[in-house]
């Protein structure tokens, strides 16, 4: 649904250019050799690798976008073409249900994890949080962001205490989205 051929297309395409960039090497990835690597980590689950022949490397050539292009003041510039097309991808498979959770969430899985997140118990304290709207907080932002993207409608949002503010309600509220969440004491306490 989200890997169409468009998408495969992409990264096929974002990995030849990378091959000859990093090395002068025609490495001529078809979309059919996408799927096969795709398939490959759906069936291995969440891939950490050390062995497994490394998946049959023959150099550290992975799927990117195209460095001469590359805004370099944009972070996130090398996998965002590919976030783009998967994100229309899933506002076109968006559940028309006028019901929707913004929360933290633990997802089973079975494999070793390559990437690992502390979180105790503060929110992210760098430089750039992303916080597009301060004023609500960085919670407050992310439920801003995410109901800016979804298709015009009347929603209801269930949100934490994390993302939830007086502030951000009546936010919402201007938009005819509802918010029931649960309130932290001391944003109560602002708020009397």
């Amino acid at each position: 649904m989200f890997f169409d051929d468009e998408v495969i297309e992409l990264i096929a395409n974002c990995s030849n250019n990378q091959a000859f960039q990093k090395g002068n090497i025609k490495l001529k990835v078809t979309v059919n050799d996408i799927k096969v690597f795709l398939g490959i980590h759906l069936l291995r689950g969440y891939s950490s690798v050390p062995r497994y022949r490394i998946y049959w490397e023959t150099s550290k050539v992975c799927t990117r976008i195209d460095n001469l292009t590359l805004d370099e003041n944009d972070k996130f510039g090398k996998v965002r073409p590919l976030w783009l097309l998967i994100s229309q991808r899933w506002l076109r498979a968006f559940p028309k249900d006028s019901n929707l959770s913004i929360d933290e969430a633990l997802v089973p899985y079975y494999s070793q994890p390559g990437a690992k997140q502390h979180i105790h118990g503060e929110p992210y304290q760098s430089a750039s949080t992303g916080n597009t709207h301060p004023e609500l907080g960085v919670g407050g932002s992310v439920v801003i962001y995410l109901v800016d993207k979804f298709p015009l409608g009347q929603y209801s949002i269930y949100i934490d205490k994390f993302f939830t503010s007086v502030r951000l309600l009546e936010e919402l509220k201007v938009g005819a989205t509802t918010a029931p969440g649960l309130f932290d004491r001391i944003e109560l306490r602002k708020h009397p």
